[in-house]
């Protein structure tokens, strides 16, 4: 009989633990829900009816990531792609069309983390949409704007690129104080920080 009666009571709590077990919820990771099919569509939460165009892709050796620009109903969408699923997503805003659009990845911190670059053109610059990778997420940062000398004289027609681990500002000056030249074209440095902020490194002026 009392063995009986331990035996009942092993088996009620074993059951009753099962239950509030079985109770506990169990979250997706809505982030890995999302695939790169074999036919260059992304296909949100694995279903076609949320079908995107893939505007570009690219990849780069140095990372273990595909970048992927992708169209839907006129809103465009950078992810970052790794083993084929989703690893972070942005909506970009509606600045640029295709053929405006350069982009790279670097690592012009040196935190072995990779920050995307988008330069696009107006009608008569180039600017930039710039992000770093996070957890799941893509971390927005931006040039500073021009301030003292450097802005003296300012005539826009501004070039962007990357180069020698920096990036590079080139905008045309007229009658700029304390410039060599009466007019000409400036080169601005600027170095990335671990804070994602740039520091102006040099300042050239050119005829």
């Amino acid at each position: 009989m009392l063995i009986g009666l331990i035996v009942g009571v092993f088996v009620y709590e074993r059951l009753e633990n099962q239950e509030n077990t079985a109770i506990l919820p169990t979250l997706p990771d809505e982030v890995f829900q999302q695939a790169l099919s074999h036919e260059d569509s992304l296909f949100l939460g694995h279903t076609k009816a949320h079908q995107d165009t893939i505007l570009v892709k690219w990849q780069v050796p140095q990372f273990d990531y595909e970048f992927v620009i992708t169209e839907k109903d006129t809103t465009k969408r950078l992810y970052v792609m790794r083993h084929n699923r989703v690893y972070a997503q942005k909506k970009l805003p509606q600045l640029f069309t295709l053929n405006q659009l350069s982009y790279e990845v670097a690592d012009l911190n040196y935190n072995d983390i990779p920050e995307v670059y988008l330069f696009y053109k107006t009608s008569n610059e180039t600017k930039l949409l710039a992000y770093e990778l996070g957890k799941n997420t893509l971390i927005g940062f931006s040039l500073p704007p021009l301030y003292g000398r450097q802005a003296f004289g300012y005539a826009g027609h501004d070039t962007l690129f990357i180069a020698d681990g920096k990036v590079i500002r080139q905008f045309r000056f007229k009658n700029a104080q304390f410039a060599p030249f009466p007019s000409g074209t400036r080169t601005c440095e600027y170095n990335l920080g671990f804070d994602l902020k740039f520091s102006m490194s040099k300042s050239l002026d050119t005829e």
